[in-house]
This record gives C-alpha cells, structure tokens and sequence, in this order.
C-alpha cells in the first residue's frame, strides 16, 4: 500500500534525489527546528509531564526521523518505526489529535526553514540539464510524505488499537 501512495504523491528518483540535497540544508536548522517544537510541546496541555531526560531522547529521535524520511528511506522499516511511535503515543495517552498537529508543526517549521532559506535557488538546473526543475513542489511531495503514519491504521499495514483509530 505504500506503494500506491508514494506513486500517488508522485516521490519519483528525482523527488528523493532533491530530498537528500534539501535535508543538506535543513539538518543543520534541525536541531533549533526540533528544539522549538519541543519548547511548545512541553508548554501544551500534552507535554506539561515532559522531563528535560525525556525531551533530549525525543529530540534525538526525532530528528533520526527527519534524516530518514529526506534520505528516501521511507521502506518497511520506517514504518515500522513510525507505528511503534504512534503505538507508544496510545500507550501514554496522546491524543491522536496531538499527534497529528505536533507532525503539522514539524513540517511547518522545516517547509519555513527550506522557503526562506536564500541560499536555495527558486529553480535548480542541477538534476537535468534539459530543462530547470522548480523544487519547491517536489518539496511540498516530499513533507507530504511526511505524515504520522502510526496515528492511522491499515493504510499502512499495522493495526493500531481500535480505541486509537477512532479518535482521528
């Protein structure tokens, strides 16, 4: 199924070629990015029992996740860890909501990073030497991409609990 979907969001060889030179840019800001995100996070209502411990390991995995998924490896192990984290987030209580708005304010704050970044060119010659290739909509694909796949169920092949899936 993630097949279709990957095809169906058009992530081609050169989507993910772009992908690796764009994570070059964003993993740098990445670390601020993440660290922004868990500022806010442990401001909400969710992320209030966040310890300092426990923030510095999520950061951590966080940002594993990030460098995969730009680094075209969105395979049967990515998605096996993307369900794990959506089975642990029902394990504590997260509302699924929560989960889906803390993937929003990640691939916000890393489309802002990359839009704003003035040393990425608007249009890039650097993959075909036939025609200029606007990267931007291949970015849009690729943090589309980028959803939380452990907060759904079977479009991804892992049966999350009932309880969970109903809450989308």
């Amino acid at each position: 199924m993630m097949t279709q979907i990957i095809r169906y969001l058009r992530i081609d060889t050169r989507t993910q070629l772009l992908a690796e030179q764009l994570w070059n840019l964003a993993e740098g800001p990445s670390s601020q990015i993440i660290a922004e995100f868990y500022r806010r996070t442990r401001q909400s209502h969710p992320g209030v029992l966040l310890d300092e411990h426990t923030v510095s390991r999520l950061m951590i995995k966080q940002r594993e996740h990030w460098h995969s998924l730009f680094n075209s490896r969105v395979d049967q192990a990515y998605l096996r860890r993307a369900t794990k984290v959506g089975i642990m987030h029902h394990e504590v209580g997260l509302d699924p909501k929560w989960y889906v708005a803390g993937y929003a304010l990640m691939k916000a704050g890393l489309a802002e990073q990359l839009l704003f970044d003035a040393s990425i060119p608007l249009r890039s010659n650097q993959l075909s030497s036939s025609r200029p290739n606007n990267i931007w909509p291949s970015t849009w694909r690729l943090l589309s991409q980028a959803i939380p796949t452990g907060s759904s169920t079977s479009c991804f092949g892992a049966e999350l609990p009932a309880i969970f899936r109903n809450q989308i």
